[in-house]
């Protein structure tokens, strides 16, 4: 168009793109701001899932039932006090570098082989990671090359797509993942359309800011915190999932106002009891206090 300014744009692998955009950056934030979607953070380690099955299982069937809903999921391993950035360890992974979760799935194989790899049950909890580097993969049960693999019959490897090849894709069992890995980031496409057969989620959004009389603080302050932004929200049915993600205005933008770094944010959720006006509260549920731009 005459009036109009032309852009070109060249289309980037959906994980290649953050990671070119945002190195070194939050995995989370660059994954809300290149989707638009909502960011859950789980700290693996914090959370007990490596000693606990349950938990364990109820994570793998959460990270499932997100990716059947598009969402994107990334993992990472945090660095220690003194480590190099990027170090990669005896077992091929790297610390403090983001991988996709590219497949999640359950491997079914047959009781003898199962007895074999000294598993009771007939399905092996699977986890397939990319390395945005294309190089440098796990080198553990169930990598390219492992004996694990070998033992497979034909079928069920060309079902995983195994490929013998320093690529970046590999597979992991559950339990190696929870061992090693001590963060995930689940993005997910919040779907709240109209006119789409497979909506999910009813949206609402809220604006507000911290400033002067606003600015209650954490609730360590406690003459002041509830001097804080306060929203009231309905749950219509009891077992209904609600998210809520708190963010605030990237500091590296040029419209932002604040500059400088991320400030720590964080939020409660109260359970009011009806009306309002009652003071019958108790605390629910905090939110991590984080200096993240989502929380």
């Amino acid at each position: 168009m005459s009036s109009g300014v032309l852009c070109w744009r060249r289309p980037m692998p959906s994980w290649q793109a953050p990671t070119r955009l945002w190195q070194g950056g939050q995995t989370g934030d660059a994954l809300v701001d290149f989707t638009g979607g909502v960011n859950e953070a789980i700290n693996i380690g914090e959370g007990g899932y490596e000693n606990d099955e349950d938990k364990k299982t109820e994570l793998f069937e959460k990270m499932v039932e997100a990716q059947k809903h598009k969402a994107m999921i990334s993992c990472s391993i945090a660095l220690s006090e003194g480590d190099a950035p990027e170090k990669q360890l005896d077992c091929g992974l790297i610390k403090g570098h983001a991988y996709a979760i590219t497949d999640i799935r359950k491997m079914s194989l047959s009781s003898g082989l199962m007895s074999i790899l000294g598993r009771r049950s007939g399905n092996l909890m699977m986890l397939k990671l990319r390395n945005p580097w294309g190089k440098k993969e796990w080198n553990g049960a169930w990598s390219d090359q492992s004996e694990e693999w070998k033992k497979v019959p034909a079928k069920e490897r060309e079902k995983m797509n195994i490929k013998i090849d320093d690529d970046g894709d590999f597979w992991m069992e559950l339990h190696d993942w929870v061992h090693w890995f001590t963060d995930v980031s689940l993005c997910r496409q919040v779907n709240t359309s109209l006119l789409s057969l497979q909506k999910n989620w009813h949206e609402g959004t809220f604006h507000g800011e911290w400033k002067g009389r606003s600015a209650g603080g954490s609730v360590n302050n406690r003459e002041t915190f509830l001097h804080n932004p306060q929203y009231v929200f309905k749950v219509p049915h009891g077992e209904a999932e609600v998210m809520l993600s708190l963010m605030q205005e990237d500091p590296r933008s040029a419209l932002s106002s604040v500059g400088g770094k991320n400030f720590a944010i964080g939020f409660y959720i109260m359970k009011v009891s009806l009306p309002h006006t009652s003071c019958c509260q108790r605390k629910s549920i905090i939110g991590e206090y984080s200096v993240s731009k989502p929380v």
